[in-house]
């Protein structure tokens, strides 16, 4: 009885409906980690890695009390990562990553061989997650071989982990597995690694641009805009049938400058789905400024909101820019008046200032309007 009840306050903790001290959490926490119930453990190993997320200011050091939270709370994870049940094991791992604490990495490299795929999964988003968190300053040496290792795991749900890790922290090191990586059967490690040498600025192989999967095509097209080859985009990519694909194709092109360029998104831009139609319109007007003034006056006035809030932000980038987002604000759906207003206070125009004060103390002005005006002016 008393397992389900420390259950439910940890339930009601983590909804914010019960917030309890640190110190508090994790005596019952602790308390039940040896509960008979796989479900109590685990949850209890869950809440010990919270303790491990609790907020301070960013621009100070962790203050010496939630450290030794920290670090208590670690030790008593430790032997969890031995527990019978693999549920218990993974709730445990994730919750290390989030504590750091001393010996820890020794711990989640010896449970990298676990035999659960979802464990070994775990370690390496842990691995990852110290060092995102700032447990660690970069990865080891023996993290980092200890990634590559399970990048290259029998499991797509170890491989995809493991390869994102590189999506956020890029490493030279990774670079020739990730090179294989990008034809692995799974498409979710397919995509990462397409992310991950993207980060690393190297080129991008062209066959991945007619990967079976759109959203590893579409990541594909946004790496060659990454690496600065978008000219090297092949026609097809502009009319893939997927509407992603076709959308980062803009964005790509948007990145090289060369107005040139702009005629491959013309069709797009007057034809396409709201999504790419919208990003064709901002690559253009950032391609060609004031010359795409007619076109973004006809979108202005299309019946789609998202058509005429995409042109409102291509509008940015046009001479008459501050008159034309002045206007926008009284655009008769509350999305698109937002976008104009948004948009208009992050420019230089002497017309931010009038627009801001005229929703400030209009009684009527709709939530979200409001909100964006007093965003801007924060």
């Amino acid at each position: 009885m008393r397992a389900l009840v420390l259950t439910g306050f940890f339930l009601l903790s983590a909804c914010g409906m019960a917030p309890r001290k640190a110190s508090e959490r994790l005596a019952d926490a602790r308390s039940v980690l040896s509960s008979g119930d796989a479900a109590v453990r685990a949850r209890a190993a869950w809440d010990l890695g919270q303790l491990g997320m609790a907020e301070y200011p960013a621009d100070s050091p962790e203050p010496p009390a939630l450290v030794s939270v920290r670090e208590v709370a670690a030790a008593a994870l430790i032997p969890v990562v031995s527990d019978p049940e693999a549920v218990v094991r993974r709730a445990a791992v994730e919750a290390l990553g989030k504590t750091g604490g001393p010996g820890i990495e020794d711990v989640l490299l010896s449970a990298a061989t676990d035999m659960d795929a979802g464990v070994r999964g775990e370690i390496a988003l842990a691995l990852f997650r110290r060092r995102f968190l700032k447990r660690v300053p970069e990865y080891s040496t023996a993290s980092l071989n200890k990634l590559l290792t399970l990048a290259a795991d029998p499991e797509a749900e170890v491989r995809w982990r493991a390869v994102y890790a590189f999506t956020r922290f890029p490493d030279v090191r990774a670079e020739k597995l990730l090179t294989q990586a990008v034809k692995d059967p799974d498409k979710v490690t397919r995509l990462f690694a397409v992310r991950a040498l993207s980060k690393l600025g190297r080129s991008i192989d062209a066959s991945l641009l007619s990967d079976p999967d759109l959203y590893v095509r579409a990541e594909a097209v946004a790496a060659f805009g990454a690496s600065k080859a978008a000219a090297e985009l092949p026609p097809a990519v502009f009319s893939d049938p997927s509407v992603h694909v076709r959308a980062a194709a803009a964005d790509a092109v948007a990145t090289t400058g060369r107005a040139e360029l702009a005629g491959r998104l013309e069709k797009m831009a007057d034809g396409d789905g709201p999504m790419a139609r919208g990003r064709a319109l901002i690559a253009l007007a950032k391609l060609r400024g004031g010359l795409e003034a007619a076109r973004l006056e006809r979108a202005r006035k299309d019946p789609q909101w998202w058509i005429r809030s995409k042109a409102f932000e291509a509008s940015a980038f046009l001479p008459e820019a501050g008159t034309i987002l002045s206007a926008g604000v009284a655009d008769p759906d509350v999305r698109v008046a937002a976008q104009a207003l948004e948009t208009l206070a992050a420019s230089t125009s002497p017309l931010v200032a009038p627009a801001l004060e005229k929703v400030l103390r209009d009684p009527s002005s709709q939530l979200e309007l409001l909100g964006t005006a007093i965003d801007a002016a924060g």
